[in-house]
């Protein structure tokens, strides 16, 4: 986390590496093997989502459009792996899976490392994460 160090914020106790353009703050989050996993196959289901959808808006559109292609100044405009409906898949499958993972997270209240008590605290007091 970070601060303007001209605010000279409470740190908690944690140690803080003073600077001139800000100080910087590390808290350590502990985390139980279950969580761990959790974030893990969070993770494989993005990338799965990513790149299902790399693989299936192609298919989906040589099927059903198959007329339509990528303007001829665009780099991608040509058939294959890599065209236009490759970019946009993967955009969309990464989007539909992030979207799931964080809806199923918050339908079964699992905690974000943002709610965790000390990082709470520090924000309230004026700490932040860095831009």
């Amino acid at each position: 986390m970070v601060a303007n160090p001209q605010r000279k914020l409470d740190a908690s106790g944690y140690p803080v590496s003073r600077g001139t353009q800000q100080d910087e703050l590390s808290v350590p989050v502990p985390r139980c093997a279950g969580c761990r996993s959790r974030n893990r196959l969070s993770a494989a289901i993005v990338l799965g989502g990513t790149v299902s959808g790399a693989i299936i808006l192609p298919i989906l559109q040589s099927l059903f459009w198959p007329q339509l292609t990528a303007p001829g100044w665009l780099i991608v405009s040509h058939e294959g792996i890599g065209n236009l409906a490759t970019g946009i898949g993967a955009v969309l499958g990464f989007a539909a899976a992030l979207l799931g993972v964080v809806l199923h997270r918050r339908l079964s209240g699992i905690r974000s490392l943002n709610a965790y008590p000390p990082v709470v605290t520090l924000r309230q007091t004026g700490w932040r994460h860095p831009a």
